[in-house]
Formats: structure tokens, C-alpha cells, sequence
């Protein structure tokens, strides 16, 4: 009988040897290093995009700062520019009325040279040279204003396009 029990004992212990499963899955204190190691990197690897994505959002906003500042410096900007143009088409009016005044004079005088008359008009000779001065000054006045109101309506136009452009250049 002890026979038996050694046996029964045997096939007791060799059973539960072999129906026992390896649940015993320890990690060793290298495989702990390796995943604390990996953990280590991921977590470092986040923060270096967390930095470069706050970079990013802080790029974005000053561009955002910058392109409302321009924007506001290009509403100046035109605002100027219609200011000088009401001022240039204040000076075209009064241009305008100063030459309609010297062809209607013009016009009056039948189209005939009043500063020739003017000059010939003179008692002596000092008298004609004085006169003859003042007719080319006043000639040469007429072509001044003459000249000045074509550059103001010039300046005008390059001005408005000028807000046209700015106009466009906002839209973009």
C-alpha cells in the first residue's frame, strides 16, 4: 500500500504541475526601466508639441494683432486721402469759378485782347512799359490758374483710385 500512496502521491504532485497554469507573469526590473523609459519619452514628446502648438498660437495672434492694426492704419489712410481730395475738389470749384470770371470777361470784351488795349492805352512810354508788365503778369497769372486747376483734377483722380486701390487691398 505505501506502493500506492507514492504513486497517488506522485501523480498528485506531477498533475497539479502540469494543470496549474503559469500565472506568475512578473516583469523584471528591466522591463520596468524600458516601460518607465518609454513613458518618459511619450510624456516629453507631448510636452514639446504642447510648446509648439502654443508657439503657433501665439504667431497666429500677433499676426492677427499685426493685420488689424494695418487694417486700421490703411481706414486712416483713406480717410486722409478723402479728406485731401474734398480739399482738392474745394480748390478745383474755386479754380473753376476764377476762369469761367476770365472768359466771361474775355467773352465781353468781344474777343478782343484787353490787355493789348490796356497797354496801348498808356500816356507815355514808362506808362506803357508799367502796363505791358502787368498784362504779362496777368497773362501769365491766367495760364497759372489754367495749369494748376488740370494738375488738381489730376491729383484728384490719382487720389480717388488711390482709395480704390485700399478699398481692394481690404476686401483681400
Amino acid at each position: 500500500m505505501k506502493k500506492i500512496i507514492n504513486i497517488m502521491m506522485i501523480l498528485v504532485m506531477l498533475t497539479s504541475f502540469f494543470a496549474v497554469p503559469d500565472v506568475t507573469k512578473a516583469q523584471t526590473l528591466g522591463d520596468l526601466k524600458e516601460e518607465l523609459q518609454n513613458k518618459l519619452d511619450e510624456y516629453n514628446k507631448n510636452q514639446e508639441e504642447k510648446k509648439l502648438t502654443e508657439q503657433e498660437i501665439n504667431q497666429t495672434n500677433a499676426d492677427i494683432v499685426a493685420i488689424k492694426n494695418k487694417i486700421s492704419q490703411t481706414y486712416v489712410e483713406m480717410e486722409n486721402i478723402q479728406k485731401e481730395i474734398d480739399n482738392l475738389l474745394e480748390q478745383i470749384a474755386s479754380k473753376k469759378a476764377q476762369i469761367k470770371q476770365i472768359v466771361n470777361f474775355i467773352q465781353v470784351s468781344n474777343g478782343e485782347s484787353a490787355y493789348l488795349e490796356y497797354a496801348f492805352g498808356a500816356e507815355s512810354f514808362t506808362d506803357l512799359i508799367y502796363r505791358t508788365a502787368v498784362a504779362e503778369q496777368l497773362a501769365a497769372y491766367n495760364d497759372n490758374l489754367v495749369t494748376e486747376y488740370n494738375t488738381m483734377i489730376d491729383e484728384s483722380k490719382k487720389k480717388q483710385e488711390e482709395i480704390q486701390k485700399k478699398q481692394v487691398e481690404l476686401s483681400d
